[in-house]
C-alpha cells in the first residue's frame, strides 16, 4: 500500500506553481512594475524562461514517475 505524499514533496505540484506564478507575474505586469524600462522586456523574459523551467520539470517528473502516490494536503 502506499503512503500519502505531501503535496510540497511533489515535483509536479511544485513545477506547476513556479509555471503558473510566473507567468501571473508576466500577464498582470507586476514584473514591470519591478524592473526599470529600459531592463522590462529583459525581466519578462528571465521570468517567462523560469515558468519554462517549472513546465520543464513537472514534465521530466511525471514522465519519469513509475506510481504515483495519492497526494495529500495534510502533513
Amino acid at each position: 500500500m502506499q503512503t500519502s505524499l505531501p503535496w510540497y514533496r511533489s515535483k509536479i505540484i511544485i513545477g506547476a506553481i513556479i509555471s503558473i506564478t510566473t507567468k501571473v507575474l508576466v500577464v498582470s505586469g507586476l514584473v514591470s512594475q519591478i524592473a526599470p524600462e529600459d531592463s522590462e522586456a529583459l525581466t519578462n523574459l528571465l521570468v517567462l524562461l523560469g515558468g519554462g523551467v517549472g513546465d520543464l520539470m513537472a514534465l521530466v517528473a511525471r514522465l519519469m514517475q513509475k506510481a504515483a502516490p495519492p497526494i495529500s494536503l495534510r502533513k
